[in-house]
C-alpha cells in the first residue's frame, strides 16, 4: 500500500504543472523534459519513479543512481536518463 501511495504521489506531483514535490519546491528545483523544458507526462513521470523504485530494491544501485549527477556531464541521475528528464533550478 505504501509503495502505491508513493508511486501516485511522485508521479502526480512531477507531472503536475509545477513539476515538483513539496520537498523540491522547498529546495527551489523542478523536473522538466530535457529536450523541450516542458513538464513531464504522467507516463514519463511514472517511469522516473519506477526506475527509482526498482533500483531501491537492490539498494547499492540506488545509491549509485543518486550519486550519478556528480559525474554526469548534464548532472542527470539514471532515473532522469530513463525518463528523458532533467532537474532545473526554479528560483
Amino acid at each position: 500500500m505504501a509503495y502505491a501511495i508513493s508511486g501516485l504521489y511522485f508521479t502526480i506531483a512531477i507531472a503536475a504543472t509545477r513539476g515538483q514535490t513539496v520537498g523540491m519546491a522547498a529546495l527551489g528545483i523542478a523536473v522538466r523534459d530535457e529536450a523541450s523544458d516542458a513538464r513531464l507526462s504522467i507516463g514519463r513521470s511514472f517511469v522516473r519513479w519506477l526506475v527509482v523504485f526498482a533500483l531501491g530494491l537492490l539498494q547499492l544501485p540506488l545509491l549509485i543512481d543518486f550519486l550519478a549527477p556528480l559525474w554526469d556531464r548534464r548532472r542527470q541521475a539514471w532515473h532522469d536518463h530513463a525518463a528523458g528528464s532533467i532537474v532545473v533550478l526554479v528560483r
